[in-house]
């Protein structure tokens, strides 16, 4: 079983929101870029018509198009990596924790825990994943998480756990023997 003893993971849920945020904001920021760098082409292009143009303007408004194809370009990229990140560490479906000198997604493992409630759980930190061992009378099996810790660039708060025993209750088919 796992316990947090270093870290809040409120305060991770805050962190992974701000940073969510901020992926928001730097995409509106270069969507407001763009619409600036367009209004200035098509002010450019209105003082410059095509009729008698000049062959050094009809390369500036040639530059001044690839500057906005590049940027419509990153932005639509981006806007991806946003959204792929914003549903991959939403903090409905994500809450990263550090154990062991790896860091996993502790949603995962609490939802793997209430679906093996009755079972005998043992965990351990085995070559970079987390094993999650169980066992009962009728099925047997392990979970294993992996390292996280590559794709939460930027996130410093991330709580830290340790493995602790399983308090077992006591077999009482045993102590009746």
């Amino acid at each position: 079983m796992l316990k947090i003893v270093n870290g809040s993971l409120e305060d991770v849920k805050k962190e992974l929101q701000s940073l969510i945020k901020s992926k928001r904001d730097y995409v509106a920021g270069l969507k407001d870029d763009l619409k600036n760098r367009k209004k200035a082409l098509k002010a450019y292009e209105k003082q410059h018509p095509k009729k008698g143009r000049t062959d050094e303007v009809d390369l500036e408004i040639l530059g001044k198009k690839s500057e906005v194809q590049k940027l419509e370009e990153k932005i639509k990229q981006k806007s991806a990596e946003r959204d792929e990140f914003s549903q991959r560490f939403s903090i409905t479906h994500m809450l990263p924790v550090s154990v062991g000198g790896i860091v996993i997604n502790y949603k995962l493992y609490e939802k793997m825990l209430k679906k093996l409630d009755g079972f005998q759980l043992g965990c351990e930190v085995y070559k970079g994943e987390f094993i999650l061992n169980y066992t009962s009378k009728v099925a047997s099996g392990n979970l294993a998480l992996y390292d996280i810790s590559e794709n939460l660039n930027g996130i410093v708060g991330i709580p830290e756990a340790i493995i602790i025993a399983e308090e077992s209750e006591p077999d009482f088919e045993e102590l009746l023997k």
